[in-house]
């Protein structure tokens, strides 16, 4: 598939690597948030990361749209205040201010020219008029400023929204050096914006993660595991972290902005194999240091501008072995150990693979459903009953029972008449009710390399 006629990008993350990645953005010392303060771990090489001590939780970020079209709104233009109690920092209208190049600024009324960076005393004089009081004191906390939002602001010192997200608008500042351009998505537990980063000069994903306790210490999971791949997976197509740092107690991960989620409609057999062979080849080097998904669905897979198909979110990736909470996975790509609430392994990620598998193949969700308990029917009528001894250690399998099929009024086969056998073999391998029958990543890599070189 050519890339033009896919969609303007819409979301996140990396290939290149970046100097910055290692230098972690100050923290800032006087937030004023509801919130206690947050920051990441000052370390700057995790090559040999103790994920025992460090997996203590997981991200869970589910979004059931497979695809989310939200607008930024401007921020409001303040016009001069009438009186002297006015909530407004300032009255001086944008033109006091005129751009004559990238970075470069001249004052109407000094005349004075400056070229970002600066540091933030010059910073603090030059853009007094744009600072709300809680800024001028908190960019002294930044060695350089790149970018500030060149627009008056309320006096304030509450940044988030009833749901603890960090309130944002078009031309806003992040850590005074991203300029936000737009909303790319938004989960239960983050959003994601498209910004302009003013050092590196390209434009880049913002992962703004909300301001909760229990995020704050999920946040440093994620990014323990997005530093241990962008050091071990040696140009694989996963997702590699640009920066790190917290700002107004959110935590902040930065990635190379990618092009559009997969298409799972009118795939070519070749682009199933060649995107299968990305997925799969980042789903066996995870495994094969007990790293779990955990949230695989095609809008978790973005298309590079080289066509590959690149892994993205670990926010809720977990390791194998400290494994804390069992509710995860978008519901209709959840293996039934999720739904079943019992132990699982890194199989459930291939239970997701042969959902985006068939997914490609058919232009169809397989199990497309409204709840749990649905979910169960709809696996049940292509699969069966599974076998009871499988799931004794549920709390909750018989409050699905009365939801089971007896038998299957469906295969796999029958749902997938005119793809290649092969392929449809790999869907049949991948969604087993026994998790240890299923074709691990390695098995399933190997199958669709020999069916590549046969093209």
């Amino acid at each position: 598939m050519k890339s033009g006629s896919r969609r303007k990008s819409i979301y996140l993350n990396t290939h290149t690597r970046d100097s910055s990645v290692n230098r972690i953005t100050p923290v800032l010392k006087t937030s004023r948030t509801k919130s206690s303060q947050f920051a990441f771990p000052v370390k700057s090489n995790d090559s040999d990361i103790d994920y025992s001590e460090k997996n203590k939780a997981t991200l869970v970020q589910s979004n059931e749209n497979r695809q989310i079209t939200l607008k930024l709104p401007l921020k409001p233009k303040l016009s001069r205040p009438s009186s002297k109690n006015s909530p407004f920092v300032s009255s001086v209208k944008i033109t006091d201010f005129n751009r004559i190049n990238q970075q470069i600024f001249i004052h109407e009324t000094t005349e004075e020219i400056v070229k970002l960076p600066i540091c933030p005393e010059k910073a603090k004089t030059f853009f007094e008029k744009y600072l709300s009081e809680y800024e001028q004191n908190e960019i002294m906390q930044y060695k350089e400023i790149f970018y500030v939002c060149k627009v008056p602001k309320l006096e304030t010192t509450e940044f988030d929204d009833e749901k603890h997200n960090l309130i944002l608008y078009k031309e806003d500042h992040i850590a005074y050096r991203y300029e936000i351009k737009k909303l790319l998505g938004a989960g239960s537990f983050s959003q994601v914006y498209e910004a302009y980063d003013w050092k590196i000069k390209e434009n880049v994903a913002i992962k703004v993660i909300r301001n909760k306790e229990k995020l704050h210490k999920q946040a440093k999971i994620e990014v323990s595991i997005l530093k241990f791949i962008k050091e071990k997976s040696e140009g694989l197509p996963l997702v590699e972290v640009l920066n790190y740092f917290s700002f107004r107690s959110h935590a902040c991960i930065i990635f190379k902005l990618l092009g559009p989620p997969l298409i799972c409609l009118n795939q070519k057999l070749l682009d199933i194999l060649k995107y299968s062979y990305d997925i799969l080849s980042s789903l066996s080097f995870l495994h094969s240091y007990n790293i779990i998904h955990c949230d695989l669905k095609p809008s978790n897979i973005l298309i590079s501008n080289l066509e590959k198909a690149v892994l993205i979110d670990l926010g809720t990736s977990c390791i194998k072995r400290d494994q804390i909470y069992k509710y995860i996975q978008s519901r209709s790509y959840r293996a039934p150990e999720i739904v079943f609430r019992i132990n699982y392994t890194e199989k459930i990620d291939m239970w997701s693979f042969g959902c985006i598998l068939y997914e490609m193949c058919t232009g169809k969700i397989l199990f497309k459903c409204e709840d749990e308990k649905d979910l169960i029917n709809c696996i049940s009528k292509v699969l069966g009953k599974p076998n009871e001894k499988l799931y004794l250690m549920s709390e909750n399998y018989k409050s699905f029972s009365r939801f089971i099929q007896r038998k299957a009024l469906t295969s796999i086969e029958e749902l997938m008449v005119g793809v290649d056998e092969k392929l449809i073999e790999i869907v049949d391998m991948c969604l087993m009710w026994d998790s240890n029958k299923r074709l691990s990543s390695a098995e399933a890599l190997y199958l669709v390399e020999n069916m590549l070189k046969k093209i």
